[in-house]
């Protein structure tokens, strides 16, 4: 059963969204936000008397910059954050939130950046897919809530990095590694002392790093809870050494602005260093449903045991703590910033309610990791050996004869990957499961090998003479360690971990149950032409059914007389969820380059190979002048002026269309209209989108922008702009004017009492549904909720000054009055 027929059918406890994606302005995302939020959750969203008025703080888009995802509001100064959806497909409004706290868009801790590009990434994906989300009003969360375990805000800097290598003449921050499972480790004070000894060279430091941690002593009832320039100077090194001995634990590879080490090399450096509980373990998302991935993270919770947590973007890895629980699936995060932007944040933006009966478990992955079990040693723990098989389970030939030279190749595409935190002699082998009986039995190679954390293999051969003599099995691929326990691999839920087997007495023959996610490719478009050399532009939604799709594709360049690849374009990571049309682009150049021709175009995933049907394309010479372009940009119909006396007045909101030509060779680059402050100062860009001409070919783009961030009174500049180009046409004048928000229209509205100094009362002439007051500038400085043709608005903690009060009717009339704060 598909997602949308279970949301068709829901009854209890959901609102269905409306039947397209739809963007949010920032005040309807934060009253979306209010009236959604899981009961029981403890939120800094209520407009309250004492409150200070809530403001955005950052805007998240989509990476091509047409689709606001994520907003963050804050209120006031360590008054604690709130993170809301966008758009209104997002079926948890909530993000995230903070009772306390700063939320600094320009100091964001490096792994909350990931996260809200998580965030931002889900929702993008949800919003090209369009189909109705339901936004769950029922809490069916019967956890408890768990105050956070970790009481440190520690941070990568001074004092923590004050033992840390140099690199041209700068001290290295510690790395996030290093803070989180400082972090984590200040719960128990332990150990006191080191085992063993390390030493690596690190690029950058370019001279040897060691540590003796058996002869280093933790000085725990030294270290403080959190730092600052008054710290005491034996505070500052007791902190400093236990950075410095992680650091070289898990062969930090320092540099003057980040540090970086390994998941994998943390979770053996706690039990081989550190002496800490051997029955810790490392998890990848991927092998795990979502529901089981958040019981076992309440668990590890529920036993007081913080989790050393993370994820990978690309080649970066972001290292933070999750210490606590609030009902409503939130989790607490400690980024490990000095206690910056901590809060209670979701694991993912679905949220687990749309799953429903008959749907996908999984959610999305994301690339997240947790180290669980993180303890003292209790004297009762064993090692567990783990390993995983990142790919397909296959065999290099269907049909084996039986024979005592005969082996049986049992691969995988990606490899059988260790993940057990201490070494281990292995047997690698299948197990064999009697169809008709139930009965297991075991085929080993004839060899064993030792596998320690992230080593691994592609194949591993077993005689055939191993085999079951007769019969009909189902085989899964495992290892058996030195004591004769048998262990099974574990396999990620969207691969195949199971081959079918019929034994005779003369031969084994081995398939496929066929449970390959069915993947459609609809929408497949070949939006640019295709030369040697330069970017292409590639489009398509992609479909699963039966297993959810967790994959990386890319487009690829075929030999029309034989389907070899002959160049490969970029990857996409691509997680599709079962029964779910996800939309993505693909841009960049291909490689290795190519002659030109006839070929055919397709999409390839690494795990199922091609998938959908190709196009025929003919690739021609690649043009040898270089692209020029002429851009204009319009703002509410307002064309370019010569200066700055011509100027457009707009609202908060304004259409704008963006017009390129590429008058010369071939232009393929993202292009927008860039807003400038001054001739020299960008603000940010509106409508980013990645675009590609032949010389002739025009691109046109027309959209609504929100500009309730800027200041009313300046001159702005809009450019068109392209990326490598810089502005490639005149700009357009514009300011946020009279026709926005200082506009008021005094009839059908008031207040009382103006001048106020603490609360004053709105009233119309019909029902309300809020009341949004912005300042002078433009910012809002609060929302508040109507009782019918009243609301009262809090001005207690603003300063002194002229506001608008902006009451938006139910009848979806606006009317707007001038404020007078004491």
């Amino acid at each position: 059963m598909s997602k949308r027929l279970i949301f068709t059918i829901m009854a209890a406890g959901v609102i269905v969204a409306p039947l397209s994606a739809r963007q949010l302005d920032p005040s309807e995302a934060l009253s979306r936000a209010e009236v959604y939020v899981p009961a029981g959750v403890c939120t800094p969203l209520s407009s309250g008397k004492n409150q200070h008025p809530m403001t955005l703080k950052y805007t998240a888009t989509n990476r091509t910059g047409d689709l606001k995802t994520v907003y963050v509001f804050g209120r006031g100064e360590d008054n604690g954050f709130v993170v809301v959806a966008a758009d209104d497909v997002a079926p948890s409004p909530l993000l995230g939130y903070a009772d306390s706290g700063t939320f600094d868009a320009s100091n964001l801790p490096p792994a909350m950046e990931w996260w809200l590009g998580e965030y931002s990434a889900e929702i993008s994906s949800l919003a090209a897919d369009g189909s109705t989300r339901p936004l769950n009003t029922e809490d069916t969360d019967t956890r408890a809530s768990i105050a956070p375990i970790v009481k440190t805000t520690w941070n990568q800097t001074t004092p923590y990095n004050n033992y840390c290598p140099e690199v041209k003449g700068v001290r290295c921050p510690t790395g996030c590694v290093a803070t989180a499972m400082a972090q984590v480790m200040s719960v128990y004070k332990y150990p006191d002392k080191g085992v063993g000894e390390h030493s690596y060279t690190p690029y950058d430091v370019g001279s040897p790093l060691s540590m003796d941690f058996a002869s280093t002593t933790f000085e725990w009832d030294k270290m403080l809870n959190s730092y600052d320039a008054s710290s005491p100077a034996d505070a500052d090194e007791a902190v400093a050494n236990l950075m410095y001995a992680l650091g070289v634990s898990v062969s930090m590879q320092y540099t003057p602005t980040s540090s970086g080490g390994s998941f994998e090399t943390a979770a053996t450096s706690l039990v081989k260093y550190f002496k800490y509980d051997e029955g810790l373990q490392f998890y990848n998302r991927e092998y795990y449903g979502l529901e089981r991935w958040i019981n076992a993270m309440y668990a590890e919770l529920e036993a007081g045991r913080p989790l050393l947590y993370g994820g990978r973007n690309g080649s970066v890895a972001h290292a933070f703590v999750i210490d606590g629980y609030r009902t409503g699936e939130y989790f607490h995060l400690n980024w490990g910033w000095g206690g910056m932007s901590n809060g209670y944040f979701r694991i993912s933006a679905l949220d687990p309610a749309m799953q429903g009966v008959g749907g996908s478990a999984e959610g999305y992955n994301r690339g997240q990791v947790m180290v669980v079990g993180i303890q003292p040693p209790t004297g009762k723990s064993e090692v567990k050996p783990r390993m995983v098989m990142r790919g397909n389970l296959a065999t290099n030939s269907k049909t084996y004869m039986r024979g005592s030279n005969n082996n049986v190749e049992i691969k995988c595409n990606l490899g059988f990957i260790c993940q057990s935190v201490e070494p281990m002699n292995v047997q690698m082998g299948v197990k064999c499961v009697d169809k008709a009986t139930g009965s297991v039995s075991t085929a080993m190679e004839d060899r064993w090998r030792s596998m320690s954390m992230d080593s691994g293999l592609m194949e591993y051969a077993i005689s055939t003479e191993e085999f079951p003599e007769k019969g009909e099995y189902d085989v899964s691929a495992g290892f058996k360690t030195e004591d004769g326990k048998w262990y099974d691999c574990l396999v990620r839920f969207d691969r195949e971990g199971e081959l079918q087997l019929v034994a005779t007495t003369e031969t084994l023959a081995f398939g496929v149950e066929d449970i390959d996610p069915v993947i459609t490719v609809e929408n497949f478009d070949l939006a640019s032409p295709v030369y040697s050399g330069k970017p292409v532009l590639v489009y398509a939604s992609l479909h699963a059914e039966e297993h959810e799709l967790l994959d990386i594709v890319r487009p690829v360049l075929l030999d029309p007389t034989n389907n070899r690849v002959v160049a490969t374009g970029e990857i996409v990571e691509v997680d599709v969820p079962v029964g779910e049309t996800i939309a993505y682009s693909w841009e960049g150049n291909m490689s290795p380059s190519f002659s030109p021709g006839d070929y055919k175009f397709q999409l390839k995933s690494d795990g199922y190979g091609l998938i959908g049907s190709s196009v025929d394309v003919t690739v021609k010479e690649t043009p040898t002048v270089d692209a020029e372009v002429i851009g204009t940009v319009e703002i509410d119909g307002k064309s370019q002026g010569q200066s700055a006396d011509d100027v457009a007045y707009v609202g908060t909101n304004a259409n704008v269309l963006i017009t390129v030509t590429c008058t010369q060779g071939y232009f393929a680059s993202p292009a927008c209209a860039w807003i400038y402050y001054n001739d020299t100062r960008q603000v940010r860009g509106l409508g980013n989108k990645f675009i590609a001409l032949d010389e002739g070919q025009v691109y046109k783009r027309e959209f609504s922008a929100w500009l309730g961030d800027l200041q009313s009174g300046h001159v702005y500049q809009l450019r068109p702009w392209a990326l490598n180009y810089g502005p490639i046409g005149n700009p357009v004048y514009f300011q946020i004017g009279t026709a926005g928000i200082v506009e008021v229209s005094a009839e059908n509205v008031g207040i009382w009492p103006n001048p106020a100094s603490t609360t004053a009362t709105v009233h119309t002439a019909v029902p309300m549904r809020e009341v949004r007051l912005y300042g002078m500038s433009g910012a809002l400085c609060g929302v508040f909720n109507a009782d019918g043709t009243a609301a009262e608005i809090n001005v207690e903690n603003l300063p002194s000054g002229l506001y608008v009060a902006r009451a938006e009717c139910a009848d979806g009339s606006v009317v707007t009055h001038k404020l007078i704060k004491r």
